[in-house]
């Protein structure tokens, strides 16, 4: 059982939206209608106090949201994670904040999935008016996956119940978001009608939609893009330098440089150093009990040279195709998460896998306006939720990818140095792409 579990391929994705579109219910649901469910969450299920549905049906939100307060408001504050698997594969939830508040978390929690889930509550919609209008945060979710390199997208219609699952106004929804998308450039997602209290088109059809043919959403999830950046024939070898050991034996002194893969895979064989720029030849690999002749997963592990060379930390391993750039002037998008507007007195520094530097400037390309979808220029200030094109410029070069091609590499968050609080998080992304 072990194995056949192991074995199964790891899915990730999100579940965002605006508040109380029903993204924890919807969740709730796909944990019981697959048997992922546990004795004390089936107890929250029945408790009264959560129950807030009418006509016997139970509040599923009540499974995910953890904190107290979620619960008494019925709203999601923090990111929440869930397990759960199929015959086919594994999943991990991550059920995101929907207020335009907690837009952070929603950014945190999508910067490492392979599929977006994003959910419209139908009866937010107004209908009575000629064209209707996509909610804000919808368009700010569905950007934030596109910029963050999400390949599957879902859009979710639910509580299609409460228009008596009308076809037409369910088509001009799906209208007016592909007119949306074509502005960001997002052209590829599937759609799916819903009923999430009672489980329509999520596991199984119940024909309660009886209109729509296509997938449901646990169909589309088992089939989604999986990222392997393991694989070597896609992906190039960033073993990134964590910590050097020095220990004596015999009266010799001998190093082992302990770090982590990011991608690619490592063997006994010659590789790159950089920005050394300098060719190695791996002895021995190993960990804290076992040595290996090859390790192709994201792993911490010891690696021996074969002669003595000077590496410190930050350094990395590389294979000579498809190499890093090392840089300290490049392009970015930089989402920004504080309250506080960038002012550029205060000294931030840009933090990346394993790099610190002083932020010498941002000079801001563009400005991306969510409710007018327009692109702003010549704006010097930065406030909550904005999100920006920018050339970001450091003190000193450092070893970047673009994030479209290996995002642990390609990605960096920015710290003011006044209060040590995480102020921006950003993505690289090279002209040349």
């Amino acid at each position: 059982m072990f194995c056949e579990f192991s074995f199964k391929k790891l899915i990730k994705f999100i579940a965002s939206g605006s508040v109380d579109d029903g993204k924890s219910t919807l969740i709730g649901r796909l944990l019981l209608d697959t048997n992922n469910i546990f004795f004390d969450q089936i107890n929250k299920i029945l408790n009264i106090k959560y129950n807030k549905y009418k006509n016997n049906n139970f509040n599923l939100s009540s499974i995910t949201d953890g904190l107290e307060s979620e619960k008494d408001q019925g709203i999601t504050i923090d990111i929440a994670y869930r397990y759960f698997n199929t015959i086919k594969k594994r999943f991990i939830i991550i059920d995101a904040p929907g207020h335009e508040e907690y837009t952070k978390n929603m950014i945190t929690g999508s910067s490492n999935v392979d599929t977006g889930i994003i959910i419209i509550d139908i009866f937010k919609i107004n209908f009575n008016k000629n064209k209707i209008k996509i909610l804000k945060q919808t368009k700010r979710h569905s950007i934030i996956l596109k910029i963050l390199n999400v390949k599957n997208i879902i859009l979710i219609i639910n509580k299609m119940d409460l228009i008596n699952n009308n076809f037409l106004k369910y088509k001009k929804i799906l209208f007016e978001y592909k007119i949306f998308t074509k502005t960001i450039n997002l052209n590829n997602f599937n759609i799916i009608p819903i009923y999430s209290i009672l489980g329509e088109n999520i596991i199984k059809k119940k024909n309660i939609i009886k209109w729509f043919i296509g997938l449901t959403l646990i169909k589309i999830l088992e089939y989604s893009e999986i990222t392997n950046y393991f694989n070597s024939k896609l992906y190039p070898l960033r073993l990134s330098i964590q910590h050097i050991l020095y220990y004596k034996n015999k009266n010799k002194i001998f190093r082992k440089y302990m770090g982590r893969i990011i991608s690619g895979n490592i063997k006994k064989k010659k590789y790159f150093l950089i920005p050394q720029k300098k060719n190695i030849k791996i002895k021995n690999i190993f960990n804290y009990k076992f040595f290996f002749n090859r390790i192709n997963n994201e792993n911490s592990l010891n690696i021996k040279l074969n002669k003595k060379i000077d590496i410190f930390k930050s350094s990395m391993l590389i294979t000579k195709n498809k190499k890093p750039k090392i840089k300290s002037k490049f392009q970015t998008y930089i989402f920004w998460l504080s309250k506080k507007k960038y002012n550029k007195k205060n000294n931030y520094v840009l933090k990346t896998l394993n790099n610190e530097n002083d932020i010498l400037d941002i000079k801001i390309i563009k400005n991306i306006d969510i409710k007018k979808i327009l692109i702003k220029k010549n704006i010097n200030f930065l406030k909550l939720n904005d999100i920006i094109n920018s050339e970001v410029k450091i003190k000193n070069k450092i070893i970047i990818d673009d994030y479209r091609f290996i995002k642990n590499t390609g990605s960096f968050i920015i710290i003011n140095l006044k209060n040590n609080n995480t102020v921006g998080a950003g993505i690289i992304m090279f002209n040349d792409k």
